[in-house]
Formats: C-alpha cells, structure tokens, sequence
C-alpha cells in the first residue's frame, strides 16, 4: 500500500484518479481549496466510498503546504492536479494564478523529509 496526496483532489481528474487508488488498496490524502463548482460534491461522492482524508489548503499558500508535506512526510507521491480550468477566469483576473507557486515539490518535500 503507497501513500498518495493528490493537490486539486475535489476536482474532476483529482476525485477519479482518488477513487482509483482507494480502490487499488492505496492511502490517499486529498488537498484541495474547494473553490469549483461541484467540488464539494466530488468529495461527498469520495467520502462515500471511503476516501476520508481531507486538507482543505490552498496550493499557493507557501505555509499550508510545508506544513501539509511535513504532516504526510510518509507519502510516497504527489500527484499535483490542481490548476486554474478555465481560460475565461485567467483572462478576467490575471493576477491570482499568475504568481509562481510559492513552493516547488523538490524544496517542500526535501524539507518535509528534514533535508
């Protein structure tokens, strides 16, 4: 049995690719800010079939995932399927995703692990 954390767990992809592994016998962790529509319904839908481990973060928030990937620093991966959707929100407001990410999963995760 591995350990997975799946950013963008709520969403479309990240809800599929959880109830897969669950059902493979795997451990998942899902990460996501709820912010999509139908989001909250994907994780009832999860929570329905066992998937119960749940972080409510924002993957932009430097502190929330330090603090996440010390907290699993057992995972055995990071599957990252969080991201802006649709091109009409980018284009209306630039601003929020055109920041780079405030941690980068070799840095965060060599942490986590006291590197």
């Amino acid at each position: 049995m591995k350990k997975w954390i799946i950013t963008g767990g709520a969403g479309f992809i990240g809800c599929h690719a959880a109830a897969r592994l669950h059902a493979a016998g795997h451990r998942v962790v899902l990460v996501d800010n709820l912010s999509r529509r139908g989001a909250e319904a994907n994780l009832a839908w999860l929570r329905a079939r066992g998937v119960t481990d749940f972080v409510w973060a924002d993957i932009r928030d430097a502190h929330a995932m330090h603090a996440l990937l010390a907290r699993h620093a057992d995972a055995d991966a990071v599957l990252h399927l969080a991201a802006q959707v649709t091109v009409t929100t980018r284009v209306a407001d630039p601003a929020p995703t055109s920041r780079s990410l405030p941690w980068s999963p070799g840095t965060s995760w060599s942490g986590a692990h006291g590197g």
